[in-house]
């Protein structure tokens, strides 16, 4: 395929793409262009404190959003009087050519960012089509990656980088260790691959000793990875500002393969294609030649993938924003299967060529929908599987608590409890005699192992009653009870009584869609559980002049019941005709009541 037409193809997809998403800020990108602003007011890499007024008024006039956003509070004063961002200041240097342009326009700065990522998709684009082909660059460009591409943050950095350094590793591996040193200058944990490029060199290429490119480049590739941890040392006394954000324990299972399996914010569920295509590609080579999977390369990619997936492991903030859905860091590992998508090229002949255009093709499709520029973070979140995993099979998923809290409530305060709409799946305190259920679900008996402090407890629905499964609190975490949602801790087993008479795992809980509820009053919130012969009704904080107003199917009676106070509460009865409107007057004062009702021929 003719490579100008493929980069002016790809060219005219991004233009679009970025013309239909305005110029913003996420995550960390207010640090990126900070910094890229300090140097094209020809200051820096570190902040002087009289620079930071100027900075932030040319932010906020661009993005109003950032009018609380502190420099002095996110950076760190050096020991020369300067301030440094924990991210590093080689990415926003190279933007910093197009931010003189968008300043003296008075555009958005993000456009800076967008230029100097729409050059490096290029760059990576023009190295790997010839080596890779199409389909394959099809399927790893028009990825989530796109949704970067107007973003001020180091993803497509980083994901280009790597890309070149595995396109190029066999052919020419001093431009590869020069690309995997630039980005190991910006994220630390790639420096790994530098030495991998070099040793797998040297064993496959005992020729490189005398060729002088390979040691400039290791030179090079070496000089741009000690960056980092060099001005870090010089300034700040530390490799690394990016080691206040990591944790010091070893990390477990759940977090090594949080960034690949999580149905929230792993590569399986929100980038399947890649997945097949490096299955099939895995299964290509190993039935064709086998022995290409110990080529050097190859286990360069898989030592690194192992790498970095302890460095995401060690990190302090999974769920770290800034994005639709997938993780950020799982980007990281798309470039990884260069190696093996290239095999699997030479040795699948057209049936390969043929999957993997269906497979890419599809999979560019959606992505350029469900991952356009124009979207907002965590928009797609819980994702399609998180959702069917937690409703219809919580027991088969127990995510990180902090993914499954952010996910559910849509912030970043770690409140508990939390649960999905309908109570299939809760995630407990471990509050000892305290408040541990949320309104409105079943607050059954909670077991001894979920109170033990260090952990939290899944109460996972699974044929009309809880399962219970622990999850490890990670070092440094901390969750909060939010106790005005909860249960009242004396109250549960009143209300664990009363659900029980009323065989709650009979009926279904719609929230304040029921059709029998037709509108509440007074009332701070409202859920009904419903069934064919009985209701229970979960009324939060009802004031003064409260009231339901219901149209039951059938005569009906039961309690109203003040689950705060001991007794059997107001006994309370419907006679009408079927339908008619009723209204039931609720008392003020109570944190919660419930109503519950079965028909006439039932009590």
């Amino acid at each position: 395929m003719d490579r100008r037409k493929a980069l002016v193809a790809a060219l005219v997809v991004a233009l679009t793409l970025v013309a239909g998403s305005p110029p913003r800020i996420y995550g960390d990108g207010g640090e990126y262009v900070a910094l890229a602003l300090n140097f094209a007011y020809l200051r820096g890499p570190a902040i002087a404190e009289d620079a930071i007024p100027g900075l932030s008024a040319a932010i906020v006039r661009h993005e109003p959003r950032l009018a609380n956003w502190d420099i002095t509070r996110a950076s760190v004063s050096g020991r020369a009087g300067g301030r440094d961002f924990v991210h590093f200041w080689l990415y926003p240097l190279l933007a910093t050519p197009a931010i003189w342009v968008t300043d003296a326009v008075g555009v958005h700065p993000a456009f800076a960012f967008t230029a100097l990522n729409l050059c490096l998709l290029g760059l990576a684009l023009w190295i790997c089509l010839p080596r890779l082909g199409a389909p394959a660059l099809l399927l790893l460009f028009c990825g989530p990656i796109v949704w970067w591409i107007d973003k001020p943050h180091t993803e497509i950095f980083t994901f280009t980088l790597l890309a070149i350094a595995f396109a190029l590793f066999r052919e020419r591996p001093w431009w590869s260790m020069i690309a995997a040193g630039a980005a190991a200058a910006q994220n630390p944990p790639i420096a790994a691959l530098v030495g991998l490029i070099a040793a797998g060199t040297l064993i496959s290429n005992r020729a490189c000793l005398r060729d002088a490119r390979f040691w400039w480049g290791t030179a090079t590739g070496v000089s741009l990875a000690l960056l980092h941890p060099l001005y870090y040392l010089a300034t700040q006394g530390t490799p690394s500002l990016l080691i206040s954000t990591t944790r010091r324990s070893l990390p477990r299972l759940v977090e090594w393969s949080a960034v690949v399996v999580d149905p929230d914010i792993g590569i399986l569920a929100n980038y399947p294609a890649i997945v097949i295509a490096a299955l099939a590609g895995f299964l290509v080579v190993l039935v064709r030649r086998p022995r290409e999977l110990l080529a050097s390369d190859v286990l360069a990619a898989g030592v690194a993938a192992a790498v970095f997936l302890f460095s995401f492991a060690q990190s302090a903030n999974f769920h770290h924003g800034g994005t639709p859905s997938m993780s950020r860091y799982a980007l990281w590992l798309v470039p990884l299967l260069i190696p093996l998508l290239d095999r699997a090229g030479r040795l699948g002949g057209r049936l390969w060529t043929a999957g993997l255009w269906s497979v890419a093709l599809v999979s560019a499709v959606v992505c350029v929908f469900v991952f356009h520029p124009r979207m907002s973070e965590n928009s797609r979140e819980p994702t399609l599987l998180a959702d069917y995993l937690w409703t219809k099979h919580p027991g088969w998923n127990n995510p990180l608590p902090e993914v499954f809290v952010e996910t559910i409530t849509g912030t970043e305060d770690p409140w508990l409890p939390v649960t999905t709409d309908r109570c299939e799946k809760v995630l407990l305190s471990s509050s000892g005699e305290g408040e541990r259920w949320p309104i409105p679900c079943f607050p059954a008996a909670t077991p001894q192992a979920c109170l033990v402090p260090g952990f939290l407890c899944y109460a996972n629905l699974e044929d009309g009653r809880y399962r219970f499964a622990r999850a490890t609190i990670p070092d440094g975490q901390h969750f909060k009870v939010r106790r005005e949602l909860a249960w009242p801790a004396s109250a549960e087993p009143r209300v664990r009584k009363l659900f029980i008479e009323f065989e709650w795992w009979r009926l279904h809980l719609a929230g304040a869609d029921s059709p029998v509820l037709r509108s509440s009053h007074g009332a701070e919130r409202v859920w009904v559980y419903e069934g064919p012969d009985r209701y229970l009704f979960v009324i939060l904080r009802p004031g003064p002049d409260a009231e339901l107003l219901l149209r039951l199917p059938q005569r009906m009676r039961g309690r109203l019941v003040d689950v705060g106070e001991a007794g059997q509460g107001q006994e309370i009865q419907f006679d009408g005709a079927p339908h008619e409107m009723w209204h039931v007057p609720l008392p003020a004062g109570s944190k919660v009541l419930v109503l519950a009702l079965a028909s006439a021929g039932e009590r």
